[in-house]
């Protein structure tokens, strides 16, 4: 899967999509993180609010690969 982001909105919509490319619901993926379900829900929803260390914590998880291009 290839994404190309480049607002906040679009990182939470490839997000949203990798967990679910991943098998995994929110309840999932939040025990893996050991966070809870509306954290992952919120991050999603929110993803201005993700830093650099959640981002890398949630592809980790749904093994993603984070390439800059310019």
């Amino acid at each position: 899967m290839e994404e190309r982001i480049a607002t906040a909105l679009d990182l939470g919509r490839v997000l949203q999509g990798a967990r679910t490319i991943a098998g995994l619901s929110q309840a999932e993926a939040a025990a893996r993180l050991n966070v809870s379900q509306s954290w992952i829900s919120h991050m999603e929803l929110n993803p201005e609010t993700i830093s650099a260390a959640q981002l890398l914590a949630l592809m980790e998880v749904y093994e993603l690969a984070l390439y800059i291009k310019r």
